[in-house]
C-alpha cells in the first residue's frame, strides 16, 4: 500500500511487434559500457533480397538499447528464402563496430554470419528480425613500473580529456630495484588521447624521471603523461622510472631491499667503527 510521500519508479520496456504480413527489420546498437558518455547510436542501411525482391533500409537508432525500424516489408512474396545483409554501419572514430546478435519473432533464421553482418530466412509469414550492433573499444594500454633506490606500489589511473566519466584505475608494484614491473593491462579503450596519471601512498618520496611509450620518450608534468590510442597504434606500452628520494616504505612481499646510500657524518662514523673493531681484534691477536 503506497503512502502519501512514497516513490514509484516504473518501467517500460518496449518490444517491435509482428507485422500482420511481411518482413520488419529492427536495430539495436550498444557499446554496454554506462560509465562513459559515448553515444553508441547511428545509421545501419540494410539490403534485403530473394524471391525476385531487392529491398533497402536505413534504420537510425536514437538511444542505445531502444530497437528502431525504418519500415514494414509488405509486399514480399512468403515462400522464398531471403538474404538480409547489413550493408553499412556508422563511422565511428572511437571504435569498431561489430553486428553482437541476429534474433527473429515469428520466423527463425538460418545461416547466419555475424562477420559478414547477414542472415537467411525463409518467410512462410509474418516476421520481425532484430539486428543488434555494439561498437567495441579495442585499443589497450600497458603501463611498467622501474624504480631506482626504493620498492613500492604506485597507483596508475587512465582517463579520457573528452569524456570525463571515463576512468580506470590499477594498481602497480615494482618489487625489484631497477626492474621493469610485471605488466598491468589496461583494455576496451576508446581510440583518441587518454592521458595517465601516477600516484604513491608516499608521493613527496618519489621523484619521476622520465616517460617511454613504444619506445619513445613522452613528456610528463606533475606524474601525467598523455598518448593516442588510434587504428594505427591500437596498444601503447608505456614504462615509468622513478627514484626514491627519501623512505620509500616497506618492500612489497617478495621484493628486495635498496642498498641506502651513505655519506657525509654517516660515512665517517663508519670508518670509526670499523677502525675501533679492527683495533680490538689486532688486540685480541696479540695477547694470545
Amino acid at each position: 500500500m503506497l503512502a502519501a510521500g512514497d516513490t514509484v519508479t516504473c518501467t517500460y520496456a518496449n518490444e517491435v511487434q509482428l507485422p500482420a504480413t511481411g518482413l520488419l527489420i529492427s536495430k539495436t546498437s550498444t557499446d554496454d559500457d554506462p560509465e562513459n558518455t559515448i553515444a553508441a547510436v547511428g545509421q545501419f542501411d540494410f539490403l534485403v533480397t530473394g524471391g525476385g525482391e531487392v529491398e533497402s533500409l536505413q534504420i537510425r537508432t536514437q538511444q542505445e538499447n531502444l530497437p528502431a525500424i525504418d519500415r514494414v516489408l509488405s509486399g514480399l512474396p512468403t515462400g522464398p528464402q531471403y538474404l538480409l545483409e547489413e550493408t553499412s554501419v556508422p563511422v565511428s572514430s572511437e571504435g569498431d563496430w561489430a553486428l553482437d546478435a541476429v534474433s527473429c519473432l515469428g520466423q527463425q533464421p538460418s545461416g547466419i554470419n555475424l562477420s559478414s553482418r547477414t542472415a537467411r530466412l525463409t518467410l512462410d509469414g509474418p516476421a520481425v528480425c532484430n539486428f543488434r550492433n555494439k561498437l567495441l573499444f579495442p585499443a589497450q594500454l600497458i603501463v611498467r613500473k622501474v624504480t631506482t633506490n626504493g620498492v613500492g606500489r604506485f597507483t596508475f589511473t587512465v582517463g579520457r580529456p573528452v569524456d570525463p566519466a571515463f576512468q580506470r584505475t590499477q594498481e602497480v608494484v615494482s618489487s625489484r630495484v631497477d626492474e621493469p614491473s610485471a605488466p598491468v593491462v589496461f583494455d576496451n579503450i576508446p581510440y583518441g588521447a587518454v592521458t595517465i596519471t601516477e600516484s604513491s601512498a608516499s608521493s613527496a618520496q618519489w621523484q619521476l624521471d622520465d616517460v617511454v611509450c613504444n619506445g619513445q620518450p613522452v613528456q610528463h608534468i606533475n606524474g601525467s603523461a598523455a598518448v593516442v590510442l588510434s587504428r594505427a597504434q591500437p596498444v601503447v606500452e608505456c614504462v615509468f622510472t622513478n627514484t626514491s628520494t627519501g623512505n620509500s616504505g616497506p618492500v612489497p612481499p617478495g621484493g628486495t631491499e635498496p642498498v641506502p646510500l651513505l655519506g657525509g657524518w654517516a660515512l665517517a662514523a663508519l670508518g670509526l667503527l670499523l677502525g675501533l673493531v679492527g683495533i680490538g681484534v689486532g688486540r685480541g691477536r696479540a695477547t694470545r
